[in-house]
């Protein structure tokens, strides 16, 4: 697992190689800080499958890889990525119930996005930052 994988996105921590089960379909947020993200305001954003997606090959099948993010608007759970919270998944619905689980806001809403709409929010992500 590559050295960024291994750091908390809020705090900026180094979590080790316990982060992997820390962020497996979620947010790769250490557990002392996830209580932080109760009840907070946020949208999640999923990238539609498009004709040509990645693929990932594990024991002998492939499997789609669809990116999401988690939008925070909260001011104090900006964390070190100004509240965009990026990661990939194979199985969406695993994504959806476990982000429901750590916000606590079981009617989170859910946006699904095509290509030219992912682009634009990666864009604005980046801008955060310059």
């Amino acid at each position: 697992m590559a050295g960024i994988e291994k750091v908390c996105e809020y705090s900026g921590e180094h979590g080790g190689y316990k982060m992997y089960g820390y962020k497996r379909n979620g947010l790769q947020i250490m557990p002392q800080y996830r209580k932080l993200f109760r009840g907070c305001s946020a949208i999640l954003y999923i990238r539609k499958k498009e004709e040509d997606p990645l693929h990932c090959k594990y024991k002998g099948r492939y499997y789609d890889l669809i990116d999401y993010c988690l939008l925070v608007r909260d001011n104090h759970l900006q964390g070190k990525v100004h509240g965009f919270y990026f990661n990939w998944t194979t199985d969406t619905k695993a994504v959806i119930r476990k982000l429901k689980s750590i916000t606590r806001n079981y009617k989170l809403k859910v946006v699904y996005l095509n290509k030219d709409r992912w682009d634009d929010l990666n864009s604005s992500y980046v801008s955060n930052f310059i």
